[in-house]
């Protein structure tokens, strides 16, 4: 899992992970499991302030680092453009972003 953007302040930036780099593990939790999410908040769902090592490559160089738990509950929001979207929906997306009708 590539690393494209660190919380200034965030448990993988107090843990020293830098974006770029390659997450490769959590604990004993490879990150490229597809179970991961589940298997993570069902070890350290209830770790809070405990400490775990994290393996990441970073310039092709395996780093071991160590990373408090911290859980908190974030939601985030996305919209993006449907390349197959029929025209009205088109006209309709315009008119959201732009505040206009037609």
């Amino acid at each position: 899992m590539l690393v494209t953007q660190i919380e200034p302040g965030g448990a993988a930036d107090e843990a020293g992970i830098k974006p770029g780099d390659i997450l490769e593990k959590i604990g004993e939790i490879p990150v490229n499991d597809a179970t991961f999410g589940a298997r993570f908040r069902q070890r350290y769902g209830r770790a809070e302030g405990e400490t775990v090592p994290v393996t990441v490559k970073r310039g092709g160089e395996t780093m071991a680092l160590s990373m408090r738990i911290r859980i908190s509950v974030r939601v985030q929001e996305s919209m993006g453009y449907d390349a197959n979207a029929s025209p009205k929906a088109i006209r309709i997306r315009k008119g959201i972003l732009t505040g206009t009708s037609g």
